[in-house]
């Protein structure tokens, strides 16, 4: 099991949750799953490339550490109509 750090905290229980075991999947599998967003420029630290998951109406973007299996949840927000550059 990867180990996690989080930004989910205004997250509902339900979707938290979903974030944390899909984001473990992800980083048990060596970066497997999850979108990689190579050309985005995040707005905080990040470990290239960033990835992208799908939790329901949000979007859970995180890192993954395979040498120290670490995935870093870095930020959520909330998907709607708008575009991924415009939701950072």
């Amino acid at each position: 099991m990867a180990r996690w750090v989080s930004a989910t905290r205004t997250l509902s229980l339900s979707a938290r949750t979903a974030a944390r075991t899909r984001a473990e999947v992800v980083g048990d599998a060596r970066g497997a799953g999850g979108k990689q967003l190579a050309a985005l420029v995040p707005p905080w630290e990040h470990v290239p490339p960033v990835r992208e998951l799908r939790v329901d109406d949000h979007r859970v973007f995180y890192d993954v550490d395979a040498g120290a299996r670490l995935v870093v949840i870095r930020a959520v927000r909330r998907k709607g109509r708008l575009t991924t550059k415009e939701i950072l």
